[in-house]
C-alpha cells in the first residue's frame, strides 16, 4: 500500500482513490470523520456536518470557497458518503469513506468520483494532504493540509498526467 492515490477515468469522469491504514479503531476514525471541530482541523476548513443519511455537509475555506453536500449513505463506524458541490470549481461529485477494521487499526478507503479528469490531480494532492492531516489528528498532532497540497501538486500532475486544479 502506498500513501499516493490512484486515478481511473470512466464515462462518469475520474475517480481518485486512496487506501490508508491508521493505528486507530474504526470508531475513533469515524469520530474524526464526523465531528465538525475535528473534521475542520484535518480539512483546514470551517465544517458543519449532520452525520446522518440526508444530513448536510458544509465546508468553508479561508479563501471564501465553499463546498455543499448531502449525506447519501451513513453507517456509523463503517461508511460515510456525501455529494460534493463546489461552485467555484464547477464540481458536482461524490465522496465515499469506507472504514474496515484491519491489524488492530482501520483501513480507510476514500473514493472521490465524478471528478472532471482535468481536476483529478488537484483532488489527488488535496486528499493526500487531508489524509496526512487526518493521521496527525488521530495521533493528537496537527499539520497544515494546504501546505501538503502545494508540495504534492506537481507530483500528482506528473503521476496522473492531468492538470493541478482542485481543492487543497
Amino acid at each position: 500500500m502506498t500513501d499516493f492515490g490512484t486515478m481511473r477515468v470512466d464515462g462518469g469522469g475520474a475517480t481518485v482513490r486512496f487506501e490508508r491504514w491508521y493505528p486507530a479503531s474504526p470508531d475513533q476514525t469515524w469520530a474524526a470523520l464526523t465531528d465538525s471541530e475535528r473534521m475542520g482541523r484535518w480539512l483546514g476548513a470551517e465544517v458543519t456536518i449532520d452525520a446522518r443519511t440526508g444530513g448536510a455537509v458544509l465546508l468553508r475555506w479561508g479563501s471564501g470557497d465553499e463546498m455543499h453536500g448531502v449525506i447519501t449513505a451513513c453507517e456509523a463506524g463503517r461508511l460515510l458518503q456525501y455529494t460534493w458541490h463546489e461552485a467555484a470549481l464547477g464540481v458536482e461529485s461524490v465522496v465515499r469513506f469506507e472504514l474496515l477494521p484491519e491489524r488492530s487499526g482501520t483501513l480507510l478507503v476514500l473514493e472521490h468520483s465524478r471528478v472532471p479528469p482535468d481536476q483529478a490531480a488537484g483532488f489527488g494532492a488535496g486528499w493526500h494532504g487531508h489524509l496526512d492531516a487526518l493521521a496527525a489528528e488521530l495521533a493528537g498532532r496537527a499539520i497544515d493540509p494546504h501546505e501538503r497540497f502545494r508540495e504534492l501538486g506537481p507530483e500528482y500532475a506528473s503521476r496522473m498526467g492531468v492538470g493541478e486544479g482542485g481543492r487543497g
